[in-house]
């Protein structure tokens, strides 16, 4: 498995733990990380694996304004990929996978990753204050030139819903994409338009 290194903070091994009373799988309890308290993710039961070795490893994640800790058992690899390398998902079932990434430039090789959903999983295991349904957001409005429309691409389906609940809320004309691909595809189309007329 992968996770996406924007969405990472850091790597640190696996400190001590509080274990608060009620916990349910995958939440693991808290840790004291410099004077930030945040929330453990057993990572390997989310993604339904058994480590070999125990969990070793915190991944410090950002998102959204939130910290949290993915509890995982090794670090493989960090790698830079090019796009040309990581495709969609779309013949894998699973909920929390967005994409598949082939770890070396030679794509007929079986060396691949599945990239996880991270915003997906902390939107089902740790609780939030945000209702991706929500439409009383109170938020500045712009003037946008008539015509005009924001390209979003986002590969998660969480953060797609968020974005488009804030640019509805902006009242922003916007297209949704699953891949930076596709949004750049419709950029050309909507150029190729623009200088036909």
């Amino acid at each position: 498995f992968g996770i996406n290194v924007f969405k990472l903070r850091e790597i640190v091994p696996m400190p001590e733990f509080t274990k608060p009373a009620g916990r349910k799988s995958p939440l693991m309890g808290m840790v004291n990380i410099r004077d930030q308290v945040i929330p453990v993710i057993d990572l390997a039961a989310v993604a339904g694996c058994k480590p070999a070795t125990g969990l070793n490893i915190l991944l410090i994640t950002e998102y959204a304004r939130s910290v949290q800790a993915f509890a995982v058992e090794s670090v493989e690899n960090i790698m830079r990929l090019d796009w040309k390398q990581v495709h969609a998902a779309t013949a894998v079932s699973g909920r929390y996978i967005t994409s598949i990434a082939c770890l070396d430039e030679n794509t007929d090789t079986n060396d691949l990753a599945m990239v996880l959903d991270v915003e997906q999983i902390l939107y089902d295991i740790v609780p939030a204050n945000h209702d991706l349904r929500a439409t009383d957001l109170k938020t500045n409005k712009f003037n946008i030139t008539p015509g005009a429309v924001a390209i979003v691409a986002d590969d998660s389906k969480v953060a797609r819903a968020m974005l488009e609940k804030g640019l509805n809320a902006m009242e922003i004309p916007h297209l949704m994409h699953v891949t930076g691909q596709d949004a750049w595809e419709k950029i050309q189309q909507l150029s190729a338009e623009a200088l036909a007329e």
